[in-house]
């Protein structure tokens, strides 16, 4: 293997908790040992430093400093779940993963033969990125030639590298300052009083004299970065989703007898996710019809789940919304799992007056009877045109706002998908008005072409916009065309 990956995830029980609980992180959080005022801190989050909370502090002192701290137990069994969610799903990008059991949140790849797949090596370290980031965290990734040069480089920063060539790795790990590294807290401090801060300078070090000075675990290190202990690869077994084939007798048809056969198979499948301590993430069915079609319907609950019954209800909103082309003569379920994560105890939290949990129930149900593209938001666009300043982007899941404060209360424009003429009735019904507002030019093409250009006196468009109101006090946004020669309603403030 000719090409390394290392990712680092920093302080990976902190965001392990972030992820559980999304509304606590623009609050002073710390990650403790038990769920008690004796608890110790063992990792804090920015503001909770900011404040003057610090690893190693009872959690009773730490409400003391800062009484808005909160606080969750993540325990050993949690980051093992975490990690092998992490494997599985970094799995997909490559076909080799080992994950640091010693150092949790570090994980080597096999970067060979990426550019196979990808154009080139940093769009690859950019897709593994994203992927760990669509389960909420955030990571540095390096692409390089060693396994500890990557890993130096990924424990000082947290974007994406990716190295030419082995020298330059070897030149920027050398620069990494020891601070960074697992060492011995008093290994470390001893050798910053010899003027030893970095990793270059800890390698120019004798191996003998650091084993006889520093210990073993200062002499690995040694050893391992010099290159003189060899670690090659060792990844991870991967395992298949579990999944159920079956044929049926005679083809069917009946939507309610179909939901009966998919619960007989889908229990034994979900009783394998939970012997490897996962939950389902992700369900998918493919029903194989008589006339040679096979749609394939997939189906996500609101967060890994292993009960049956919320699974089959969401089976059930599916297949009512669906009119099949034929008869089933054969279905496939697949399972994919994800770590199933216990809900933790919140330390003198205050409970959210919006359940997130129940929110995301609710999406999941309008997903599985409507589809998977059911549920959106509207995100800003730069455009001229009203009707393509936003876009619509799938949601996956719910988190509460985070709005300013302000005294001033904003008013929403909501703009027709279509706009709508003023009729004569309506028109009778204004009582004021304010504008106008000329808009015109090129931009109200729809593919504007260069050599399709009009210029300023030959403007193909041109709109008179203005705000109305109505006798029953309703505030239109409405237009004059003039080409058009015609007045429309582009839509409402409220």
């Amino acid at each position: 293997m000719d090409r390394w990956a290392c990712i680092n995830i920093p302080a990976l029980p902190l965001q392990v908790l972030l992820v559980r609980r999304p509304d606590w992180i623009r609050l002073p959080v710390a990650v403790v040992t038990r769920d008690a005022p004796t608890g110790e801190a063992t990792w804090v989050n920015g503001w909770a430093k900011k404040h003057g909370v610090r690893p190693g502090l009872r959690y009773s002192a730490a409400l003391g400093i800062v009484p808005t701290l909160r606080a969750g137990v993540i325990g050993i069994n949690d980051i093992e779940k975490e990690v092998n969610g992490i494997t599985r799903r970094l799995g997909s990008l490559t076909p080799d993963v080992e994950p640091s059991h010693d150092m949790p949140g570090v994980f080597w790849l096999n970067a060979s033969g990426m550019t196979r797949l990808f154009p080139n090596e940093y769009l690859w370290a950019r897709a593994v990125r994203m992927n760990v980031r669509t389960m909420g965290y955030h990571a540095g990734v390096v692409v390089g030639f060693t396994k500890w040069g990557t890993y130096a480089v990924a424990r000082s920063g947290g974007g994406i590298v990716v190295f030419p060539d082995s020298s330059t790795e070897r030149k920027t790990a050398y620069c990494v300052s020891l601070a960074v590294l697992d060492l011995p807290t008093e290994v470390r401090d001893t050798l910053d009083l010899l003027g030893v801060t970095t990793l270059g300078a800890f390698l120019a070090l004798p191996a003998k004299g650091i084993l006889r000075r520093f210990g073993e675990e200062a002499y690995a290190l040694h050893r391992r970065v010099s290159g003189d202990l060899w670690e090659p690869l060792s990844a991870e077994p991967r395992e298949s989703s579990p999944e159920k084939q079956v044929i049926l007798d005679y083809p069917e048809k009946d939507s309610e007898r179909l939901l009966a056969l998919v619960e007989c198979h889908l229990a034994p499948l979900l009783n394998t996710l939970e012997r490897r301590g996962e939950a389902l993430e992700e369900l998918r069915i493919a029903l194989f019809l008589d006339n040679g079609d096979c749609p394939l319907h997939v189906l996500r609950p609101a967060s890994p789940t292993l009960s049956l019954r919320h699974l089959i209800d969401l089976v059930r909103l599916r297949l009512e919304t669906q009119t099949l082309s034929g008869a089933v003569t054969e279905l496939r379920i697949t399972v994919i799992g994800a770590s199933a994560q216990a809900d933790q105890a919140e330390l003198l939290a205050g409970a959210s007056q919006r359940d997130l949990v129940a929110g995301a129930r609710a999406l999941a149900h309008l997903r599985a009877r409507f589809g998977e593209k059911a549920v959106v938001r509207a995100v800003l666009q730069e455009s001229y045109l009203p009707a393509e300043a936003f876009r619509w982007e799938e949601v996956d899941s719910l988190q509460l706002p985070s709005p300013t404060p302000s005294d001033r209360r904003s008013l929403v424009r909501r703009i027709y998908t279509d706009p709508t003429p003023l009729t004569d009735a309506l028109r009778a019904r204004l009582v004021r008005s304010c504008g106008s507002y000329l808009l015109s030019g090129w931009w109200w093409n729809a593919h504007p072409h260069e050599d399709e250009f009009p210029d300023e006196e030959g403007a193909h468009c041109v709109r008179e916009y203005r705000f109305v109101e109505t006798d029953d006090e309703r505030l239109l946004w409405v237009y004059y065309d003039r080409e058009l020669a015609a007045w429309f309603v582009q839509g409402e403030v409220r």
